[in-house]
Protein backbone atom coordinates (compact mmCIF):
# COMPACT_ATOMS: atom_id res chain seq x y z
CA UNK A 1 0.00 0.00 0.00
CA UNK A 2 1.38 3.15 -0.98
CA UNK A 3 0.10 6.56 0.67
CA UNK A 4 0.39 10.47 -0.03
CA UNK A 5 3.38 12.56 0.26
CA UNK A 6 2.89 14.40 3.34
CA UNK A 7 5.88 15.02 5.42
CA UNK A 8 9.65 14.34 3.29
CA UNK A 9 11.34 14.75 6.62
CA UNK A 10 10.48 10.77 7.06
CA UNK A 11 11.25 9.67 3.90
CA UNK A 12 14.07 6.73 2.99
CA UNK A 13 14.37 4.34 0.19
CA UNK A 14 12.06 2.32 1.34
CA UNK A 15 9.20 4.19 2.26
CA UNK A 16 6.22 3.77 -0.14
CA UNK A 17 4.95 6.98 -1.04
CA UNK A 18 3.32 8.48 -4.14
CA UNK A 19 2.79 12.06 -5.52
CA UNK A 20 -0.17 13.25 -7.51
CA UNK A 21 0.44 15.78 -10.33
CA UNK A 22 -2.12 17.74 -12.27
CA UNK A 23 -1.41 17.43 -15.91
CA UNK A 24 -3.30 18.60 -19.38
CA UNK A 25 -7.00 19.06 -19.56
CA UNK A 26 -7.57 18.62 -16.10
CA UNK A 27 -5.92 15.31 -15.74
CA UNK A 28 -3.82 13.83 -12.77
CA UNK A 29 -0.65 11.84 -12.99
CA UNK A 30 1.23 9.34 -10.09
CA UNK A 31 4.41 9.56 -9.27
CA UNK A 32 6.38 7.27 -7.25
CA UNK A 33 9.75 7.32 -5.68
CA UNK A 34 13.17 6.52 -7.46
CA UNK A 35 14.20 4.04 -5.56
CA UNK A 36 16.97 5.84 -3.61
CA UNK A 37 16.30 8.74 -2.06
CA UNK A 38 12.53 9.66 -2.42
CA UNK A 39 10.82 6.50 -1.60
CA UNK A 40 10.43 3.08 -3.14
CA UNK A 41 8.53 2.53 -6.33
CA UNK A 42 6.76 -0.51 -8.43
CA UNK A 43 8.80 -2.75 -10.42
CA UNK A 44 8.11 -3.55 -13.97
CA UNK A 45 5.30 -6.33 -14.05
CA UNK A 46 3.30 -5.30 -10.84
CA UNK A 47 -0.16 -3.97 -11.17
CA UNK A 48 -1.28 -0.81 -9.62
CA UNK A 49 -5.10 -0.34 -8.32
CA UNK A 50 -5.65 3.26 -7.85
CA UNK A 51 -8.48 4.36 -5.41
CA UNK A 52 -9.99 7.30 -5.32
CA UNK A 53 -12.95 9.93 -4.93
CA UNK A 54 -14.90 11.73 -7.30
CA UNK A 55 -16.08 15.03 -5.43
CA UNK A 56 -18.73 17.41 -6.19
CA UNK A 57 -17.31 20.41 -4.55
CA UNK A 58 -18.87 21.68 -1.19
CA UNK A 59 -22.03 19.29 -1.99
CA UNK A 60 -21.90 16.98 0.49
CA UNK A 61 -20.86 19.62 3.31
CA UNK A 62 -22.92 19.93 6.42
CA UNK A 63 -24.52 16.06 6.57
CA UNK A 64 -25.65 15.02 9.52
CA UNK A 65 -27.34 11.88 9.59
CA UNK A 66 -25.74 8.92 8.60
CA UNK A 67 -26.46 4.70 8.97
CA UNK A 68 -24.33 1.80 9.09
CA UNK A 69 -25.24 -1.31 6.86
CA UNK A 70 -22.73 -3.12 8.83
CA UNK A 71 -23.80 -5.25 11.77
CA UNK A 72 -22.03 -7.80 14.31
CA UNK A 73 -22.81 -11.07 15.78
CA UNK A 74 -22.07 -11.85 19.46
CA UNK A 75 -23.01 -15.29 20.66
CA UNK A 76 -24.92 -16.04 17.31
CA UNK A 77 -27.12 -12.59 18.34
CA UNK A 78 -26.51 -10.24 15.26
CA UNK A 79 -26.34 -6.96 16.65
CA UNK A 80 -26.60 -3.37 14.34
CA UNK A 81 -24.51 -0.22 14.66
CA UNK A 82 -25.99 2.89 15.69
CA UNK A 83 -24.27 5.66 14.28
CA UNK A 84 -23.84 9.56 16.25
CA UNK A 85 -22.88 12.28 14.49
CA UNK A 86 -20.40 14.65 16.37
CA UNK A 87 -19.55 17.36 13.90
CA UNK A 88 -21.50 17.66 10.39
CA UNK A 89 -19.49 16.65 7.06
CA UNK A 90 -16.84 19.49 5.89
CA UNK A 91 -13.90 20.19 3.98
CA UNK A 92 -15.60 20.09 0.12
CA UNK A 93 -14.97 22.81 -1.86
CA UNK A 94 -13.65 23.71 -5.48
CA UNK A 95 -10.58 23.58 -7.39
CA UNK A 96 -8.37 26.32 -6.36
CA UNK A 97 -9.02 29.04 -9.07
CA UNK A 98 -6.05 30.32 -11.10
CA UNK A 99 -5.88 33.58 -9.50
CA UNK A 100 -5.52 32.15 -6.08
CA UNK A 101 -2.05 29.87 -7.67
CA UNK A 102 -1.40 32.65 -9.03
CA UNK A 103 -1.04 34.39 -5.47
CA UNK A 104 0.11 31.38 -3.42
CA UNK A 105 1.95 29.73 -5.15
CA UNK A 106 5.75 31.87 -5.18
CA UNK A 107 4.55 32.52 -1.38
CA UNK A 108 4.59 28.53 -1.81
CA UNK A 109 7.54 27.66 -3.47
CA UNK A 110 9.65 30.57 -1.27
CA UNK A 111 9.05 28.79 1.95
CA UNK A 112 10.81 25.57 1.02
CA UNK A 113 9.13 23.19 3.29
CA UNK A 114 11.10 24.92 6.73
CA UNK A 115 8.70 27.59 8.66
CA UNK A 116 11.29 30.09 9.09
CA UNK A 117 9.40 33.64 8.20
CA UNK A 118 5.38 34.67 9.00
CA UNK A 119 4.95 33.80 5.61
CA UNK A 120 6.42 30.16 5.67
CA UNK A 121 3.60 29.80 8.24
CA UNK A 122 0.54 30.87 5.67
CA UNK A 123 1.73 29.28 3.01
CA UNK A 124 2.35 25.64 4.95
CA UNK A 125 -0.84 26.20 6.47
CA UNK A 126 -3.02 27.61 3.23
CA UNK A 127 -1.75 24.60 1.44
CA UNK A 128 -2.21 21.97 4.04
CA UNK A 129 -5.90 22.69 5.50
CA UNK A 130 -7.41 24.88 2.13
CA UNK A 131 -10.71 22.97 2.32
CA UNK A 132 -11.15 24.34 5.55
CA UNK A 133 -10.23 27.35 5.82
CA UNK A 134 -11.40 30.81 3.28
CA UNK A 135 -7.88 32.13 4.46
CA UNK A 136 -4.87 32.78 6.55
CA UNK A 137 -2.86 35.11 7.85
CA UNK A 138 0.40 35.16 10.46
CA UNK A 139 3.07 37.91 11.40
CA UNK A 140 5.71 38.08 14.62
CA UNK A 141 5.85 38.53 17.82
CA UNK A 142 7.87 41.37 16.96
CA UNK A 143 5.10 42.97 14.73
CA UNK A 144 1.94 42.04 17.61
CA UNK A 145 0.48 44.81 19.76
CA UNK A 146 1.97 44.43 22.58
CA UNK A 147 5.22 42.73 21.06
CA UNK A 148 5.40 38.76 22.47
CA UNK A 149 9.18 37.85 20.64
CA UNK A 150 9.76 34.01 20.19
CA UNK A 151 5.88 33.58 18.89
CA UNK A 152 4.47 33.76 15.32
CA UNK A 153 0.52 34.69 15.71
CA UNK A 154 -1.66 32.81 13.03
CA UNK A 155 -4.90 33.69 12.22
CA UNK A 156 -7.45 31.13 10.88
CA UNK A 157 -10.59 32.50 9.19
CA UNK A 158 -12.48 29.24 8.73
CA UNK A 159 -15.15 28.11 6.17
CA UNK A 160 -18.79 28.48 7.48
CA UNK A 161 -19.75 24.98 7.74
CA UNK A 162 -16.52 23.10 9.61
CA UNK A 163 -17.72 23.00 13.57
CA UNK A 164 -15.25 24.36 16.55
CA UNK A 165 -15.03 20.60 17.33
CA UNK A 166 -13.00 20.81 13.94
CA UNK A 167 -11.15 24.02 14.00
CA UNK A 168 -9.78 23.17 17.58
CA UNK A 169 -8.42 19.78 16.06
CA UNK A 170 -7.16 21.37 12.93
CA UNK A 171 -5.17 23.95 15.41
CA UNK A 172 -3.64 20.81 17.14
CA UNK A 173 -2.91 19.69 14.07
CA UNK A 174 -1.16 22.22 12.77
CA UNK A 175 1.18 22.25 16.01
CA UNK A 176 1.48 18.60 15.99
CA UNK A 177 2.53 18.57 12.13
CA UNK A 178 3.83 21.29 10.87
CA UNK A 179 5.23 23.67 13.83
CA UNK A 180 7.16 21.05 16.21
CA UNK A 181 8.94 19.28 12.87
CA UNK A 182 9.42 22.30 10.57
CA UNK A 183 9.40 25.49 13.18
CA UNK A 184 12.91 27.05 14.59
CA UNK A 185 13.56 25.38 17.98
CA UNK A 186 11.98 28.01 20.62
CA UNK A 187 9.09 29.84 18.52
CA UNK A 188 5.92 28.95 19.67
CA UNK A 189 2.52 29.36 17.51
CA UNK A 190 -0.20 31.13 18.97
CA UNK A 191 -3.50 31.54 17.13
CA UNK A 192 -5.79 34.63 16.93
CA UNK A 193 -9.46 34.82 15.80
CA UNK A 194 -10.62 36.71 13.11
CA UNK A 195 -12.05 40.43 14.26
CA UNK A 196 -14.30 41.48 11.94
CA UNK A 197 -14.49 45.81 11.39
CA UNK A 198 -17.41 46.49 9.83
CA UNK A 199 -18.15 49.56 7.45
CA UNK A 200 -20.98 51.28 7.18
CA UNK A 201 -21.48 52.65 3.53
CA UNK A 202 -23.81 55.91 2.92
CA UNK A 203 -23.88 56.36 -1.00
CA UNK A 204 -25.30 58.82 -3.05
CA UNK A 205 -25.55 59.41 -6.95
CA UNK A 206 -26.64 61.51 -9.63
CA UNK A 207 -29.25 59.94 -12.05
CA UNK A 208 -30.18 60.61 -15.03
CA UNK A 209 -33.64 59.32 -15.93
CA UNK A 210 -33.87 59.62 -19.38
CA UNK A 211 -30.88 57.71 -19.62
CA UNK A 212 -32.42 54.72 -18.48
CA UNK A 213 -36.09 52.45 -17.97
CA UNK A 214 -35.56 51.64 -14.65
CA UNK A 215 -37.27 53.56 -11.53
CA UNK A 216 -34.70 55.46 -9.36
CA UNK A 217 -35.92 52.65 -6.55
CA UNK A 218 -35.04 49.75 -9.04
CA UNK A 219 -31.28 51.80 -9.75
CA UNK A 220 -30.87 51.51 -5.86
CA UNK A 221 -32.10 48.57 -5.32
CA UNK A 222 -29.58 47.00 -7.52
CA UNK A 223 -26.48 48.98 -6.53
CA UNK A 224 -27.38 48.01 -2.59
CA UNK A 225 -26.87 44.17 -4.39
CA UNK A 226 -23.97 45.26 -6.32
CA UNK A 227 -22.00 46.84 -3.31
CA UNK A 228 -22.65 43.30 -1.25
CA UNK A 229 -21.38 41.71 -4.08
CA UNK A 230 -18.19 43.90 -4.57
CA UNK A 231 -17.49 43.40 -0.50
CA UNK A 232 -17.91 39.59 -1.05
CA UNK A 233 -15.48 39.35 -4.04
CA UNK A 234 -12.82 41.60 -3.37
CA UNK A 235 -13.20 41.90 0.83
CA UNK A 236 -14.17 39.68 3.82
CA UNK A 237 -10.69 38.48 3.91
CA UNK A 238 -7.14 39.33 5.80
CA UNK A 239 -4.82 42.17 4.54
CA UNK A 240 -7.78 43.41 1.79
CA UNK A 241 -7.86 46.71 1.68
CA UNK A 242 -10.99 49.00 1.01
CA UNK A 243 -10.46 51.70 -1.08
CA UNK A 244 -12.94 54.13 -1.76
CA UNK A 245 -12.22 55.31 -5.22
CA UNK A 246 -11.98 51.86 -6.79
CA UNK A 247 -15.62 51.36 -5.24
CA UNK A 248 -17.13 54.07 -6.58
CA UNK A 249 -15.08 53.91 -10.17
CA UNK A 250 -17.05 50.81 -10.56
CA UNK A 251 -20.50 51.83 -8.99
CA UNK A 252 -20.19 54.74 -11.93
CA UNK A 253 -19.82 52.14 -14.64
CA UNK A 254 -22.64 49.83 -14.14
CA UNK A 255 -25.09 51.91 -15.93
CA UNK A 256 -24.98 55.06 -17.97
CA UNK A 257 -27.85 56.97 -16.25
CA UNK A 258 -25.63 57.54 -13.18
CA UNK A 259 -24.19 60.37 -13.97
CA UNK A 260 -21.57 60.66 -10.69
CA UNK A 261 -21.15 59.23 -7.12
CA UNK A 262 -19.92 60.02 -3.47
CA UNK A 263 -19.57 57.82 -0.36
CA UNK A 264 -19.44 58.74 2.94
CA UNK A 265 -17.36 55.45 4.93
CA UNK A 266 -16.90 54.97 8.67
CA UNK A 267 -15.90 51.97 10.60
CA UNK A 268 -17.90 49.93 13.06
CA UNK A 269 -17.18 47.48 16.07
CA UNK A 270 -18.98 45.89 18.11
CA UNK A 271 -19.58 43.80 21.38
CA UNK A 272 -21.82 42.80 23.57
CA UNK A 273 -22.73 43.88 26.74
CA UNK A 274 -24.03 42.24 30.48
CA UNK A 275 -27.17 44.03 30.82
CA UNK A 276 -27.89 45.49 34.48
CA UNK A 277 -24.02 45.35 35.34
CA UNK A 278 -21.81 48.43 35.06
CA UNK A 279 -18.88 47.17 33.03
CA UNK A 280 -16.50 48.27 30.90
CA UNK A 281 -15.35 47.69 27.69
CA UNK A 282 -12.49 48.51 25.17
CA UNK A 283 -12.66 48.57 21.22
CA UNK A 284 -9.66 48.71 18.90
CA UNK A 285 -10.29 50.03 15.57
CA UNK A 286 -7.56 49.01 12.64
CA UNK A 287 -7.30 53.03 11.56
CA UNK A 288 -6.96 56.27 12.78
CA UNK A 289 -9.93 57.93 13.83
CA UNK A 290 -11.19 61.32 12.54
CA UNK A 291 -9.76 64.13 16.04
CA UNK A 292 -13.11 65.98 17.63
CA UNK A 293 -15.17 68.84 15.83
CA UNK A 294 -17.03 71.36 16.60
CA UNK A 295 -19.90 70.07 14.49
CA UNK A 296 -19.93 66.58 13.62
CA UNK A 297 -19.79 64.13 15.65
CA UNK A 298 -17.23 61.17 15.36
CA UNK A 299 -18.55 58.66 17.81
CA UNK A 300 -22.01 57.43 17.64
CA UNK A 301 -23.72 53.76 19.00
CA UNK A 302 -27.21 52.15 18.31
CA UNK A 303 -30.07 52.18 20.52
CA UNK A 304 -30.30 50.90 24.43
CA UNK A 305 -32.36 51.57 27.15
CA UNK A 306 -30.37 52.99 30.10
CA UNK A 307 -32.27 54.64 33.02
CA UNK A 308 -36.15 53.97 31.64
CA UNK A 309 -35.23 56.03 28.28
CA UNK A 310 -34.06 55.30 24.42
CA UNK A 311 -30.49 56.32 24.64
CA UNK A 312 -27.23 55.92 22.45
CA UNK A 313 -23.93 56.75 22.66
CA UNK A 314 -21.63 60.13 21.28
CA UNK A 315 -19.09 61.85 21.97
CA UNK A 316 -19.18 65.27 23.02
CA UNK A 317 -18.74 68.21 20.32
CA UNK A 318 -14.86 69.32 20.26
CA UNK A 319 -14.00 66.54 22.97
CA UNK A 320 -13.00 63.25 22.93
CA UNK A 321 -15.01 62.27 26.04
CA UNK A 322 -17.95 59.84 25.50
CA UNK A 323 -21.51 61.02 26.81
CA UNK A 324 -24.58 58.84 26.73
CA UNK A 325 -28.08 60.88 25.46
CA UNK A 326 -31.65 60.35 24.64
CA UNK A 327 -33.16 60.19 21.45
CA UNK A 328 -34.62 62.99 22.90
CA UNK A 329 -30.86 64.93 23.08
CA UNK A 330 -30.93 64.69 26.60
CA UNK A 331 -28.29 64.43 28.35
CA UNK A 332 -28.59 60.57 30.98
CA UNK A 333 -24.55 60.25 31.44
CA UNK A 334 -22.14 62.92 30.84
CA UNK A 335 -19.21 60.86 30.95
CA UNK A 336 -19.12 57.24 30.01
CA UNK A 337 -15.31 57.05 28.77
CA UNK A 338 -13.34 59.11 25.85
CA UNK A 339 -11.79 57.62 22.25
CA UNK A 340 -8.07 57.93 21.44
CA UNK A 341 -8.26 58.77 17.79
CA UNK A 342 -4.39 58.39 16.91
CA UNK A 343 -4.36 54.74 18.75
CA UNK A 344 -8.18 53.78 17.15
CA UNK A 345 -9.68 52.86 20.47
CA UNK A 346 -12.55 53.36 22.42
CA UNK A 347 -13.40 53.09 25.88
CA UNK A 348 -16.29 52.68 27.36
CA UNK A 349 -16.57 53.16 30.83
CA UNK A 350 -19.62 52.46 33.73
CA UNK A 351 -21.63 50.98 31.32
CA UNK A 352 -24.62 49.39 32.39
CA UNK A 353 -27.57 49.05 29.82
CA UNK A 354 -31.19 47.33 30.72
CA UNK A 355 -32.10 46.38 27.16
CA UNK A 356 -30.65 46.54 23.64
CA UNK A 357 -33.44 48.05 21.19
CA UNK A 358 -32.79 45.53 18.42
CA UNK A 359 -30.38 42.58 18.98
CA UNK A 360 -28.17 41.84 21.52
CA UNK A 361 -25.00 43.91 20.86
CA UNK A 362 -24.18 47.61 21.04
CA UNK A 363 -22.20 48.67 17.47
CA UNK A 364 -19.45 51.97 17.45
CA UNK A 365 -19.63 53.19 14.74
CA UNK A 366 -16.64 55.84 14.18
CA UNK A 367 -15.58 58.22 11.78
CA UNK A 368 -11.79 57.06 10.37
CA UNK A 369 -9.11 59.57 9.52
CA UNK A 370 -8.81 58.70 5.78
CA UNK A 371 -12.38 56.99 4.88
CA UNK A 372 -11.09 56.90 1.10
CA UNK A 373 -8.48 53.64 2.10
CA UNK A 374 -9.48 51.31 5.06
CA UNK A 375 -6.42 48.81 5.29
CA UNK A 376 -6.66 46.44 8.10
CA UNK A 377 -4.28 45.27 10.32
CA UNK A 378 -3.18 41.61 11.65
CA UNK A 379 -5.92 39.85 12.11
CA UNK A 380 -8.60 42.20 11.02
CA UNK A 381 -11.37 41.23 8.44
CA UNK A 382 -13.27 44.68 6.92
CA UNK A 383 -16.66 43.55 5.78
CA UNK A 384 -19.95 45.18 5.14
CA UNK A 385 -22.53 45.75 7.40
CA UNK A 386 -25.31 45.79 4.89
CA UNK A 387 -27.93 46.51 7.54
CA UNK A 388 -26.24 50.05 7.53
CA UNK A 389 -25.88 50.01 3.88
CA UNK A 390 -27.72 53.57 2.76
CA UNK A 391 -28.26 54.45 -1.17
CA UNK A 392 -29.80 57.33 -2.66
CA UNK A 393 -30.17 58.79 -6.16
CA UNK A 394 -30.65 62.72 -6.73
CA UNK A 395 -32.34 63.08 -9.86
CA UNK A 396 -30.23 65.03 -12.37
CA UNK A 397 -32.16 66.13 -15.82
CA UNK A 398 -28.76 67.11 -17.72
CA UNK A 399 -31.00 68.82 -20.51
CA UNK A 400 -32.79 70.75 -17.83
CA UNK A 401 -31.67 74.44 -17.97
CA UNK A 402 -32.42 75.70 -14.35
CA UNK A 403 -32.39 79.07 -13.14
CA UNK A 404 -31.12 79.71 -9.29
Amino acid sequence: IYTLYNNILKVDNTSKLFLIQEIEDEQYEILFGDGISTGTAPVAGNKVVVTYLNPTGPDANGATNFTSDFSYTLNNIEYGISVTTETPSAGGSFKESIESIRQNAPIKFASQQRLVTASDYRSQIASRYSAYLDDVISWGGEDNSPPKFSTTFVGLKFKNNVSSVLQEDIKTDIVNDLTKNLAIMGVNTEFVDPVNTFLEIELFFNLDPSLTTLTPRTVENNLSTFVQTYFTDNLNKFGKVFRRSNLLAEIDATDESILNSRMNVKVQQRFTPVLNTSLSYTLNYPVVLAEPDDVFYRISSNRFSLGGKTCEIRNRLKTNRLEVVSIANELVVDNVGYYDASAGKVVIEGFKPTQITNGTEIKISATPANDGTIRPLRNYILTLDAAQLSIRANLDYQTTELTL
